[in-house]
């Protein structure tokens, strides 16, 4: 009841955690301990009021956020757990730069040789490179200018660097790259011509309902793109500035198996950042290095870092 005798109702809290072992607090009071059945926890009978929610585990960022209950209303709220020092192997050491996942299972990046930029084809997972179908494919793969962006469908990788365009066909099951000279196509292009802007900077979610990107100005911008369904909780509005970054945001992404946590690389790091604008953003490093770069393959909990020559991977 509240002042003067007059009937409250109530609501309540669930909070996820996606860590089996990571401990929920509510205004700094214990709730429960998550498991492998158990990965979150609804409070209920909550007086309409503000309450601090925290998620720890030992070795991992803290989570926390001031949430808002209201009557007959159940907040929904998702933490996102970083390792502070998570478990990473280097895959490959030299002159590499410009990293892409454009295909499934396959990396590409330059290797840089005598001012020449030659671009390869490597399967992470077995840490073979793929072989060049031809004398012609090698020299066509092979430019003194840089890759400028990069476009795939399927098993083709189409590949920009200055004016001109190459497009490489991967053959997975004999592990070799064919290249030729040719146009992209104009529906690969779309996304960039409408917004002006790299391909690489506009992502979508799993389910094709949200769209991100940045601007020149170093935002990075959610919109939520499925009118015809409701907003998810962890978006306030129908498009929304999430982050203005203070250095060059060199690459952005969903987090893998998520669709409401970003990961970004900017200055000497990579960073994850949530949607959820409630009770303030929480952003968490993943890695600092010297000039990181990265790329993902959404059906991966592993991060593909490029920094100061050196390929490694990390486990989210």
């Amino acid at each position: 009841m509240s002042d003067g005798w007059n009937i409250t109702k109530t609501g309540g809290i669930y909070i996820y955690s996606p860590a089996s072992g990571s401990e929920i607090f509510l205004n700094n009071d214990f709730q429960k301990q998550t498991n492998i059945l158990q990965s979150g926890v609804f409070i209920q009978n909550l007086k309409p009021t503000k309450y601090s929610a925290l998620v720890a585990k030992e070795g991992y960022w803290p989570w926390q956020k001031q949430l808002t209950v209201e009557q007959q209303l159940v907040t929904e709220v998702r933490a996102f757990l970083i390792p502070q020092s998570p478990q990473g192997k280097t895959l490959l050491r030299g002159p590499l730069d410009s990293i892409y996942a454009p295909i499934n299972n396959v990396l590409i990046f330059e290797e840089i040789k005598n001012r020449t930029r030659k671009i390869v084809f490597y399967l992470p997972h077995s840490g073979e490179f793929l072989t060049n179908f031809s004398s012609d494919t090698a020299q066509i793969l092979s430019s003194t200018q840089k890759i400028s962006s990069v476009y795939s469908t399927d098993n083709v990788v189409y590949v920009r660097r200055g004016q001109k365009t190459i497009k490489a066909e991967v053959d997975s099951s004999a592990n070799t790259v064919k290249a030729s000279y040719d146009a992209i196509p104009e529906n690969l292009m779309a996304d960039e011509k409408a917004l002006n802007m790299p391909a690489q900077f506009i992502k979508y979610d799993p389910r094709h309902n949200l769209k991100l990107w940045k601007t020149d100005t170093n935002e990075i911008l959610a919109e939520w793109i499925n009118t015809s369904s409701p907003l998810p909780y962890y978006m306030q509005s129908g498009k929304e500035i999430i982050l203005q970054a203070q250095n060059k945001i060199k690459n952005l992404d969903f987090f893998p198996s998520r669709r409401d946590v970003i990961i970004f690389a900017a200055g000497n790091g990579i960073f994850a950042i949530e949607l959820d604008g409630r009770g303030g953003r929480n952003m968490q490093p993943i890695y600092k290095g010297k000039d990181p770069n990265f790329t993902i393959f959404p059906s991966q909990k592993i991060i593909y870092i490029l920094d100061d020559g050196a390929l490694s991977q990390i486990e989210l």
